[in-house]
């Protein structure tokens, strides 16, 4: 089964039409978008590249952690800032369109 999405130079995967940050911290499994490997731990997540990003930053939703998300403890501080920061800037673009 093949994924559509581009390798970069840098031999990264990313859908073609993504611009989503995560793609710089995790792989997809086996060509599948819905398991994306962790490039700190290891963890595979089965939830595509949201819960990946959950993985990393120990998202919340309206104040509630996620209990069933387990935390990345090998990710920078400087990771978790910037995917923290692409989610409130699409967050706050979804408000506008709205």
């Amino acid at each position: 089964m093949s994924v559509e999405g581009s390798q970069r130079s840098t031999g990264r995967y990313r859908p073609t039409n993504s611009n989503d940050p995560g793609w710089d911290y995790g792989q997809p499994v086996d060509g599948n978008r819905d398991h994306v490997k962790c490039d700190f731990c290891g963890h595979v997540s089965k939830g595509g590249i949201k819960r990946l990003k959950q993985n990393l930053v120990k998202a919340s939703y309206k104040g509630t952690m996620y209990k069933d998300v387990r935390k990345c403890d090998k990710v920078l501080q400087d990771v978790v800032d910037v995917l923290r920061l692409y989610g409130r800037k699409t967050k706050n673009n979804r408000r506008e369109t709205k």
